[in-house]
This record gives C-alpha cells, structure tokens and sequence, in this order.
C-alpha cells in the first residue's frame, strides 16, 4: 500500500496469482519485488527490515551477529557494494581450469622422472 515493502524473502508464483478478469491487480503483483529466481538482489532496507531484532547484538549465532553487524555498518557509511554472480562463476571456472593444468603439468613430470619397472 505503501509502495514499498521490509518483507524478504519474498518467494511468490505469479502463476498462482493471475486473475484474467483483474488486470489492475496483476500489475499491482507483478511491481513486488520476487526473490525466487535472483535476478535482481533484494536491497538491503528489506534484509535488514525483515529481521526480528533492531538490536544486531542480540543476535545469538555469534558468526551470523558479526557479519550483520559488519554488513550493516558497511551499507550506513554508503560503501555496500554487490559482486556480481558472473564475475564470481568466471573467478571459479579459472581457477578450477588453472588447478587441472598445474595437476596435469605436474603428472607429466612425474612421468618423465620416474622409469618404468617390469
């Protein structure tokens, strides 16, 4: 109603929510924000807003406690940044295509070094 929402995640099937007969309210669903397929990050007003507790402190997983407390200074002094889901898939498709290179450069020598017994 307001236009905007503190909900997350918010995992709604616009299949299920489609009336033919009412296309005002599709295009009212259709502006939420859907988390279910990730094609855009959920700003951080609606992760921080969805939890239970103002207080990060009170947050009794003591890894989970620091990282919103890490991550939501961070996002207060305006230095939030995202990583993009690509650039990490690329950073991971290298390196996995660096380690097979090194393992198979490394078994050549190997080979070469050690002789062949009968």
């Amino acid at each position: 109603m307001t236009g905007a929402t503190t909900l997350f995640p918010i995992t709604r099937d616009m299949s299920l929510l489609t009336d033919p007969r009412d296309a005002e309210m599709n295009a009212l669903l259709a502006q939420i924000p859907d988390d279910r397929d990730g094609s855009q990050p959920p700003s951080p007003e609606r992760i921080f807003g969805s939890l239970p507790t103002t207080d990060l402190a009170a947050i009794t997983v003591p890894g989970l406690r620091n990282d919103f407390q890490h991550t939501y200074s961070i996002w207060q002094q305006g230095k939030l940044s995202r990583t993009s889901s690509q650039r990490n898939a690329l950073v991971f498709f290298a390196a996995v295509l660096l380690a097979l290179l090194l393992t198979r450069i490394n078994l050549r020598r190997r080979s070469r070094r050690t002789p062949l017994r009968r």
